[in-house]
Order: structure tokens, then C-alpha cells, then sequence
């Protein structure tokens, strides 16, 4: 086990949800977050077919380096070591279920999102592979061989990889979204609990494949 991964299970589980909440605050601050858009343009095919959206890519940018936390396994609010954990902590049936169906929506994310999505991406499809390459190549360039792949692409599937990395960020923050809820109700129904309790099932389910440098 990694590290990181020992200081999570170390931390006491209210701390965990202590800095998801603060990182959650931080998020919103972003101007990203407050309706922001982000702004891309690519060819499809020919030169004349082209796609493009409203766009502020530099706050995009500024919003991810807090987003990347959430899909870091070593980190302390990675999303499904949460979700897979706080069943055992939430001492409400309905709320538990809210959990189960958000790790669900977390594997769809970071799934293929179509069939054609490989033809596009090859062995990147999966949203969880498009944030890697996104992150570890294009952004952060941590990742040597991802960076390389990056600077191979071209302007043109750069973007598109962006693009879908958006949709994959858009997926995810659903996710964020629901268990901020599922936490605010938690905290004031008095149900949060620090003990883990017993349950049959603790997990909503198992952690799809991170999205991290190789």
C-alpha cells in the first residue's frame, strides 16, 4: 500500500470529510465554478468542420489543479476511497443507498463513454485514461511518456482530448455534488457517526483504475 494510501486510512474519518468539505469550499471559489465555460476548438474532419464552445481556459486550468485531488489516490478526499468508506460511518439506510448509487455514477465516469469513443481515443477512451493523459501530459507534464504522446498528437487532438476531458470533469463533479448533499444531511440529521459500524455490505463497490501518472 502507498504512503498516501496508509496516511487515508489513518486519518479519523470525520478529518477526511473535514478537508473534502474545505476542498469542496475551495472549488466553488473558483471562477470556473461560478458558471464558468471553457472555450475549444477542433476539427472533427475536414478543415471547414470544426467544433467550438464558449471558453476561459486558463481558469479551466486554475479549477483542475484543485480537481485533480479528488481523482488522486493518494490523496485524502480521493472520491471513491470516500464513498467506499462512509457507509460504515453514515447510520441512515436511505442516505447509504445515495452513496451506492454516487460510486456507481464514479465507475460510469471513469468508463468508456460510447462505443465510438475509442476510434478517437484508442486506449484512452476511458474517461479515467482521458484525465491521465489530460492531466499528466497536458497540464502538469509529470508524466514523461504522456507528455511525449502529448507533443505527438497536435494541436487538433490536443484540444479533443480536452474536450472530453471536460465531459469526464462534468461526470465527476455530479459525483462531488451528491455527496456534499449526502454529508450536509448527514451532518444535520446527527448521523454522521465516528465509529464505523457493522454493516454486511460496507462497500458501495471497487475502485475503478485511477487516474494517475503511469
Amino acid at each position: 500500500m502507498a504512503r498516501g494510501r496508509r496516511q487515508q486510512a489513518d486519518l479519523p474519518i470525520q478529518r477526511r470529510v473535514h478537508l473534502f468539505l474545505r476542498l469542496y469550499a475551495e472549488m466553488k471559489k473558483e471562477p470556473y465554478s461560478q458558471g464558468g465555460d471553457i472555450s475549444i476548438t477542433f476539427r472533427l474532419g475536414g478543415d471547414g468542420d470544426r467544433v467550438e464552445t464558449n471558453t476561459q481556459r486558463q481558469e479551466f486550468r486554475s479549477y483542475v489543479v484543485l480537481f485533480r485531488q479528488l481523482i488522486s489516490p493518494d490523496d485524502a478526499v480521493y472520491l471513491p476511497a470516500l464513498l467506499r468508506v462512509l457507509p460504515r460511518h453514515v447510520d441512515d439506510a436511505t442516505l447509504r443507498e445515495r452513496l451506492g448509487q454516487a460510486m456507481d455514477r464514479w465507475k460510469a465516469a471513469n468508463g468508456i463513454p460510447s462505443p465510438l469513443a475509442p476510434l478517437s481515443l484508442g486506449d484512452f477512451a476511458a474517461g479515467s485514461e482521458t484525465a491521465r493523459l489530460y492531466l499528466y501530459g497536458g497540464v502538469f507534464h509529470s508524466d514523461p511518456e504522456l507528455s511525449d504522446l502529448w507533443d505527438a498528437i497536435g494541436p487538433d487532438q490536443q484540444r479533443f482530448v480536452e474536450y472530453q476531458f471536460r465531459q469526464y470533469e462534468g461526470k465527476v463533479r455530479d459525483v462531488v455534488i451528491e455527496l456534499k448533499k449526502v454529508l450536509d444531511e448527514a451532518k444535520a440529521a446527527g448521523v454522521l457517526r465516528d465509529a464505523p459500524m457493522n454493516l454486511e455490505s460496507a462497500s458501495p463497490g471497487s475502485d475503478p483504475p485511477p487516474a494517475q501518472p503511469a
